[in-house]
């Protein structure tokens, strides 16, 4: 200012003098060229790459309109600058769902107006729609979606919907005339998350997500079990498919823990051997592929008890001996022990008969003497058959002169195969094979407990009748059961066997599957017992909640439990009911999916605004969000789509703090928990304060310049008032309106008028 005092003094004089001499001579006074910004910014045809800007024309002889745009978030300014006639103008290349600011400049021949300003935001880049995955196999799925507009081409990641490592997304990257791809090398009855992106250079769209699972490997089907003995038994089962390599089998006690396993080709039955006696296996057949082991067919059966020695008998007696004889009762057995005692109380005498005979002469016997004889077959792994029981008279000597007569005593037979099966928690079947049917009266059944804390129970059985159900008995216990066959002369031999109630059982193996935000599957083995059905309680661990409980019949074994809260471990029990009480609970843990954004933040933060920004969530139907003022509790709510991922809001308090919360929503209308952040507005600019002016001596008006004395015109200063140009430039502008308004003559209605406008500008 100091430097052009002088010379812009000097051109308005020279300009009033011109002006005065136009009105002396007569000539049209021309107004003065006025200088104002145009008006009535719009914006319109927004794309996610262009929008256009129009206006209203700005008063006179507009030479050019100069366009200044960039990203409110900032980046460097670009400008366009059109011809003075036209009104709007389109912006391109603009970056997808980002906010511009827009300045239009009006530039006269040798100024340029004030902006007129305003911003739009680009829309997002055209996804991709109707996103279909079909075609699904074990290891493979066809993906198709609707192609976008103006696409240079589609990225398609896949990954098994899985915590595990990153690395197993993969990535497929097609041209713009494709729109399906066969996705290949899936792992069987795996969830893939399939994700496809409309990409516009390198630039992509937002994602188009879906879900399916992968077929498991076919399975061997029903699984048959034939010709059960003790040690073996024949497996059969239907073939999984062509594509099937082999078979695994495993089997193994079902009380124990050591397995069994074999593999076999491409057969479908198979024999197992060395068994145990009287013992249930648990059998799974897998069928095996290339790409892996499909889930086993499984069931259970029971080998039987080894086979008593058959159809024993004696002849050839005597007075002191007696032949006994039998049948094999299987190949397998290695020796036979034979026992014989006087039913007087004598001692007892024993023989062990090689396996491979059947017939043995007791010697040395009493004359006129009983004997009760036992016979039992050990087989190869030591394991002893039940004793079949006889009773069996030696011949009485009689001596005379002319004959000798003979007298023999019927014969009184125990019972064989005894044995105790189908335990129950209150019960167990006792059951037999007579030996003698025809002569028996009927037979005792006496059992007690083992430890001797109850009196012992006697029922009678009918001679046609050959089991019979003890109850009701105490769980777990451990009875011994006698059978006695009773005939009119007296008691045959005694079979007795030792058995034991089965305990309330606890269900066993609890599974987990079927994971997701608001929902989980258990699954549990039923234990051997038969009960009354199951108490499911479960309760959540890693957030505040009530443990719920509910009770399924005895027939199920697999529950889908809802209505949980996600992100969340939960405790789980399951517990057997009993007619005579309850079991020991199977527990487990289980834990639903995260259902959340991520990395929630806040941009473009103004007075009145802000914007809020996230990573969305792969599985999001939906999102819900909210923003409330924590000064007083005042909310704004809006809902948007699955693919957004930011959001702005209006028409807030500067200077107050807000917390913005985002929930994730799946199809089904569920909900996960909230993610906040908090943010504050900015505040209402502090107008700078004015310092006080430095006393400066006003300038001293010069004498009025010849040139200007005869200056009629009429003066206006338009001035800048607002603070932000300073004291010093202020100080500088009135000592420029003393100098010139000086070097006037005369001043006032009857000379040179001078006016002084302030101007205050508010950005």
């Amino acid at each position: 200012m100091s430097d052009i005092v002088e010379g812009l003094t000097k051109t308005v004089c020279d300009r009033m003098e011109q002006l005065d001499k136009q009105i002396r001579g007569g000539s049209p006074v021309l107004p003065p060229t006025s200088i104002a910004p145009p008006r009535d910014l719009v914006t319109s045809e927004i794309t996610a790459r262009s929008f256009r800007v129009a206006w209203t024309h700005a008063p006179g002889q507009v030479e050019k309109y100069r366009v200044v745009y960039y990203p409110a978030s900032g980046a460097q300014p670009e400008e366009k600058v059109v011809q003075g006639s036209e009104d709007s103008v389109e912006l391109t290349y603009l970056n997808s769902l980002t906010e511009y600011q827009v300045a239009v400049f009006a530039v006269y021949r040798s100024s340029a107006s004030e902006a007129l300003r305003g911003s739009a935001t680009t829309l997002a880049l055209p996804m991709v729609n109707e996103l279909e995955l079909f075609d699904i196999t074990h290891s493979t799925m066809r993906v198709r979606w609707q192609v976008a507009a103006g696409a240079s081409g589609y990225m398609i990641l896949y990954a098994p919907l899985t915590e595990g490592d990153p690395a197993d997304e993969k990535e497929v990257k097609v041209a713009d005339s494709v729109n399906e791809v066969e996705l290949e090398g899936l792992t069987p009855a795996t969830e893939y998350t399939v994700t496809v992106y409309a990409m516009y250079g390198e630039e992509a769209s937002d994602p188009m997500t879906s879900q399916q699972t992968t077929l498991p490997l076919t399975p061997a089907r029903n699984l048959r079990f034939s010709d059960v003995d003790h040690s073996s038994a024949q497996l059969t089962w239907d073939s999984a498919s062509r594509k099937v390599k082999g078979y695994r089998i495993m089997y193994v006690k079902t009380n124990g823990v050591l397995t069994n396993e074999v593999e076999v080709g491409r057969v479908t039955t198979r024999l197992l051997r060395n068994l145990t006696a009287l013992t249930e296996y648990t059998v799974g057949v897998f069928a095996i592929y290339d790409e892996g082991q499909a889930e086993a067919v499984t069931d259970s059966f029971t080998t039987k008890t080894v086979p008593d020695p058959l159809d024993m008998k004696t002849t050839d007696i005597s007075t002191d001996s007696f032949r006994v004889s039998w049948q094999h009762p299987a190949s397998d057995v290695v020796l036979y022990r034979l026992i014989w005692t006087p039913t007087d109380g004598g001692d007892s005498e024993e023989a062990l008969v090689n396996g491979n005979l059947n017939t043995y002469l007791i010697r040395g016997l009493t004359p006129d003497s009983e004997y009760e004889v036992l016979l039992a077959a050990v087989y190869a792994n030591e394991v002893e058959s039940d004793e079949v029981i006889l009773v069996e008279s030696t011949v009485e000597r009689t001596t005379t002169i002319a004959t000798t007569t003979t007298t023999i005593a019927a014969p009184r037979f125990g019972v064989r195969n005894m044995r105790i099966d189908e335990e129950t928690t209150y019960s167990v079947r006792v059951s037999w094979q007579p030996l003698d049917s025809r002569n028996v009266r009927h037979y005792r059944l006496s059992y007690i407990s083992a430890k001797g804390d109850r009196a012992e129970e006697t029922r009678t059985v009918p001679s046609g009748q050959s089991s019979l159900v003890l109850q009701p008995l105490l769980s777990d216990t451990e009875y011994k059961v006698a059978v006695t066959p009773v005939y009119p002369e007296g008691d045959g031999p005694a079979a007795a066997r030792m058995g034991r109630t089965l305990p309330l059982s606890a269900p066993r193996n609890l599974r987990v599957s079927e994971e997701w935000y608001n929902r989980f599957r258990i699954s549990w083995d039923v234990p051997p017992s038969p009960t009354m059905g199951y108490r499911v309680v479960y309760q959540p661990l890693s957030a505040p909640g009530p443990a719920l409980e509910t009770f399924v019949g005895e027939d199920v074994n697999t529950m889908l439990i809802v209505n949980l809260l996600s992100g969340t471990e939960y405790s789980v029990k399951v517990i057997a009911s009993y007619t005579t009480g309850s079991s020991d609970a199977l527990s487990g843990k289980a834990k639903t999916l995260y259902l959340g954004v991520t990395s929630l933040s806040a941009y473009q933060v103004r007075m009145t605004g802000l914007c809020a920004q996230w990573q969305p969530h792969r599985h999001a139907n939906a999102y819900r969000v909210v923003i409330e003022s924590l000064l007083n509790g005042q909310k704004q709510e809006t809902k948007l789509s699955g693919g957004a991922s930011r959001h702005c809001f209006n028409n807030l308090k500067p200077n107050t703090q807000y917390k913005i919360s985002v929930y994730a929503q799946l199809q089904d209308a569920s909900e996960g928990p909230a993610v906040t952040a908090v943010e504050k507005t900015l505040p209402v600019p502090t107008p700078a304060p004015t310092k006080p002016p430095t006393t400066t001596a006003l300038p001293t008006i010069p004498p009025a310049k010849e040139v200007c004395k005869a200056a009629k015109a009429d003066l206006v200063f338009l001035v800048d008032g607002s603070w932000s140009i300073g004291d010093e430039n202020f100080l500088k502008i009135i000592r420029f309106l003393y100098s010139t308004t000086g070097a006037l003559d005369g001043i006032g209605p009857d000379g040179t008028q001078v006016t002084l406008v302030l101007s205050t500008r508010f950005d």
